[in-house]
């Protein structure tokens, strides 16, 4: 690390934070790494221009051993013998700012419901199925924690629920040179380091520990705004099945427009792999799948010491270009024996119906009925 630019961030740094003791209590709230983040501010002054984040390594398409079929073990309905114990995970942090910033869980879908009351609606007809409460976690960020916390308060679980809320981390954006990025206010500007932080903020809150001593085998996480993915016979059934993978990744079909992360094989290894990683050689196209950022772990797989990569991500505040460096969950597989699980994309048992912007309600609008009813016809 250069000691010289650690001590004028730090310099920096604490200057800017005794103009904004507001921004100073959200860090060590949130878990600000202070060390990590001056090392990134190294990394920045050193940091080569062109392809940022490559893998590392030889690239290939997935075999077909690494692919199941969803529902190719049959429909566990009922909770056959078999099947083991699952607890859910909710992905709500983040900024949500291709939703204008506001917190995307509780926007409105239709109905006075919002994502959050729909998503829940869903796992309660889990509980109900199974006969026992079911644990939710949510994750939250420091932009999301208070208001989801508070909307969660008044929200009625009627026993069927045991929901815990937990945030991930937060950092500070830097400028492409290293130096603290301040916005037109002269504040610096927080994010959430992406949903690379799962399983290291639910380790934090004490979560993994207690939804395995409640009885949880497995935990299934999806995103906030992915009312297709949710936990049903057909799904635990599917990863019963499978004997020899700790993680499993839902993917889909791709469809034009779609940018995110393929699986792939890494130096003979089933991983996801984002598409910036992509190296030049390697025809991404050539794959056919999608990661929907749905997926099963293993909770007792959780607790291996596993070190994501930070990647560079370049963002656009306040018309000027801001680097922030982000953890990406997909790359749990990079550590975990991994399987794929292909997963329908349209009707009513459509896996995959993102929303990430507004417009996208309205577009995904006949979708999300179809696949409501689909899985209100499982309760």
């Amino acid at each position: 690390m250069d000691m010289k630019h650690e001590a004028h961030l730090t310099a920096n740094l604490a200057a800017a934070l005794e103009r904004d003791p507001i921004t100073q209590a959200l860090l060590e709230r949130f878990g600000f790494d202070r060390e990590q983040w001056l090392r990134q501010g190294s990394e920045m002054r050193v940091h080569t221009k062109g392809v940022r984040n490559p893998c590392q390594g030889t690239l290939a398409a997935p075999e077909p051993s690494d692919m199941v079929e969803l529902g190719a073990a049959g429909d566990a309905t009922g909770a056959g013998t078999g099947v083991p114990k699952f607890a859910a995970a909710i992905l709500a942090g983040g900024m949500a700012t291709r939703f204008g910033g506001v917190v995307k869980g509780l926007v409105e879908v239709r109905d006075g419901q919002n994502f959050l009351a729909l998503k829940l609606a869903q796992l309660k007809a889990v509980a109900r199925r199974g006969g026992t409460p079911l644990d939710v976690a949510i994750m939250t960020s420091f932009a999301s924690h208070k208001p989801v916390s508070e909307w969660l308060a008044s929200y009625p679980s009627d026993g069927l629920l045991a929901v815990h809320v937990f945030p991930q981390f937060i950092s500070l954006r830097l400028t492409d040179s290293g130096e603290l990025f301040l916005d037109s206010e002269g504040r610096v500007s927080p994010y959430a380091p992406g949903h690379g932080d799962f399983h290291f903020a639910l380790e934090r809150a004490g979560l993994r520990e207690r939804l395995q001593k409640n009885g949880a085998e497995w935990l299934f996480v999806s995103n906030v705004d992915n009312l297709g993915a949710a936990l049903t016979p057909e799904l635990m059934a599917t990863v019963a099945a499978v004997k020899d993978a700790d993680l499993l990744f839902e993917v889909a079909p791709k469809a034009p427009g779609d940018a995110g992360g393929i699986p792939a094989r890494l130096n003979g290894r089933p991983e996801v792999i984002e598409g910036f990683r992509l190296t030049p050689d390697f025809d991404g196209s050539a794959v056919r799948d999608f990661n929907t950022n749905t997926f099963c772990v293993r909770l007792e797989s959780l607790t291996r010491p596993m070190s994501l990569d930070y990647f560079i991500a370049e963002k656009s505040v306040d018309d000027r270009r801001a680097i922030q460096f982000e953890r990406l969950v997909g790359q749990l597989s990079a550590f975990l024996p991994t399987r794929f699980i292909r997963v329908p994309r349209a009707g009513g048992r459509s896996r995959f119906v993102p929303c990430k912007v507004p417009a996208d309600l309205t577009t995904q609008a006949p979708l999300i009925e179809a696949v409501l009813a689909h899985t209100n016809a499982l309760s």
